[in-house]
């Protein structure tokens, strides 16, 4: 339930930054990106999950002047296996707030980001699921190329950090981030 608000909110969001540019909207820059990577989490914690196939969507946006845009980012990663006859899988997703500054160079648009992760880690085995959130941080990095007067291609980097409590176990649900960027932006001159 938690994660169909997320993903409402997200959607919301979107909608929000991609509206089409009208009188109030036109002091406004967004970039909506799409990646698609992998997520490395602590061995010791999710062994044999720890190398997760992941997709985001991480919008920024804010009116031109500002120096900053506002960051929502919305991650998911999973893995499973087979054990004994029985599916097992261990993902995460994470809601993630905060700011990003992102440089424009003709068409390349090396960005920074960092802020609040709100983090959910799951476990499944067979009908059974165990899921719990934390809090923590996050930080990216990475750059995109312009293609003509909307898309954009590129590649990010992210690390998050947030434990989540198993009953007496601290499993840590952040991890490494890394993948390609497709998506558009605010149109340009």
């Amino acid at each position: 339930m938690k994660c169909v608000k997320l993903v409402l909110l997200m959607i919301a969001a979107l909608f929000f930054v991609a509206a089409p540019a009208t009188p109030s909207h036109a002091q406004m820059e967004y970039d909506v990106n799409f990646i698609l990577g992998n997520k490395t989490l602590d061995e010791d914690d999710w062994e044999p999950f720890e190398d997760q196939g992941e997709l985001a969507v991480c919008a920024s946006f804010g009116k031109v002047e500002w120096p900053v845009r506002i960051a929502l980012d919305l991650t998911g990663s999973y893995d499973d296996t087979h054990f004994l006859g029985t599916e097992v899988s261990g993902s995460t997703s994470e809601f993630d707030v905060g700011v990003r500054k992102i440089w424009k160079r003709n068409k390349t648009r090396p960005f920074l980001g960092g802020g609040l992760a709100f983090v959910t880690g799951r476990f499944e085995i067979g009908s059974s699921d165990f899921d719990e959130d934390g809090v923590g941080a996050w930080i990216d990095g990475g750059a995109f190329w312009r293609l003509g007067k909307r898309f954009n291609i590129g590649v990010e980097a992210r690390i998050s950090r947030a434990e989540v409590s198993f009953g007496s176990v601290d499993v840590e649900a952040g991890g490494e981030h890394i993948g390609l960027i497709l998506g558009f932006g605010s149109p340009t001159n």
